[in-house]
């Protein structure tokens, strides 16, 4: 009797079957960045592809080999959170008490036991080292005393807070405050196409109206045309808040890091990066803190924005750090 295969067997039969097989097209598109036009299957128009496969290829190659893949925990484990090792009748030895449940699953949690494998004869230094091993073997696994659902929420939280206008790092950010009769408050920001200038939104009594009103002009200003790539003369893209140029056809291949405000990444390639001349591929916030554009935390774990080079790129020569002789981002 034959064996009836595993789904996954079934997809991977699947694809050997059609491996040379020529795509059914069902309809043609320009392709969103060369512009070339190309067949499109049902497969990518259920999947939303829009991309030819020459640039596919191009994108794909350009991904990070050394991007680590992060741990799949399927059960959830909350651990005590406090010293407190229980008797097993059942078992005949010192346990922990731990609640567990399946992994991103609305289920209710239910009572387990970590057995420390000491018997009721072990004195009282002994069970504390066994229930601190083992309670340290479960933290590195990834449990917490917290639920995962609560971790997620705060952690959430806290990086809309970092990021908003409100409570962010750069809340008052081409805000200034000026007393003459009355107390205003005058709103700039940075020009996009030219270096040293400002864009002057207006001028204020109110702080409240006056993030409102940066906030609007500062929509306007993402919405401008960047500057065509001098080496084959089409645009860059925005692809999930951070601004792309990736053609098959083009040397000049550059992805900007999504963490960077949309407006300075729009600055930095209309100011620099549209010649071709660099050619960096893609960038991360830590080139851009060698480059004198970001700062960094004292603990190097952040890199956060300098205000001052968001309106004059020719400061940034003053904050540049030493390149390692392995780290070179432009070949």
């Amino acid at each position: 009797m034959d064996m009836v295969p595993h789904p996954t067997q079934k997809a991977f039969i699947m694809r050997v079957k059609l491996k040379g097989i020529p795509k059914t097209v069902i309809r043609e598109i320009q392709c969103e960045s060369c512009g070339k036009p190309h067949g499109q299957s049902a497969f990518e128009i259920k999947r939303n592809i829009k991309y030819c496969h020459t640039c596919r290829v191009a994108m794909r190659k350009s991904s990070n080999p050394l991007k680590l893949v992060p741990k799949k925990h399927h059960i959830e484990i909350v651990l005590p959170g406090t010293y407190n090792p229980v008797w097993s009748q059942s078992r005949g030895e010192w346990a922990m008490k731990v609640k567990t449940r399946k992994s991103r699953s609305d289920e209710p949690y239910a009572l387990d036991h970590v057995y420390l494998g000491l018997g009721k004869d072990a004195d009282p230094e002994a069970i504390k080292a066994a229930y601190t091993a083992a309670y340290a073997r479960l933290e590195m696994k990834g449990a917490a005393t917290t639920t995962q659902k609560r971790i997620k929420a705060a952690h959430n939280k806290s990086r809309n807070e970092n990021e908003s206008w409100d409570q962010g790092w750069d809340k008052n950010l081409g805000i200034e405050r000026t007393i003459v009769q009355e107390v205003y408050f005058k709103v700039h920001l940075p020009d996009p196409y030219e270096d040293g200038k400002r864009h002057y939104v207006g001028r204020f009594k109110l702080r409240k109206i006056a993030r409102k009103e940066r906030k609007k002009a500062y929509d306007e200003l993402i919405k401008l045309p960047p500057v065509p790539c001098a080496v084959c003369g089409l645009l860059p893209m925005w692809r999930k808040g951070h601004l792309t140029h990736f053609t098959a056809d083009c040397p000049n291949q550059i992805q900007m890091p999504p963490q960077v405000k949309p407006l300075f990444q729009l600055k930095l390639w209309n100011l620099r990066y549209y010649t071709g001349e660099d050619r960096p591929g893609k960038l991360t916030r830590k080139d851009f803190w060698y480059e004198g554009y970001l700062r960094r935390t004292l603990k190097g774990e952040y890199f956060l924005p300098r205000p001052d080079v968001e309106f004059n790129l020719s400061r940034a020569k003053l904050h540049v750090q030493p390149r390692p002789v392995e780290d070179v981002m432009f070949e």
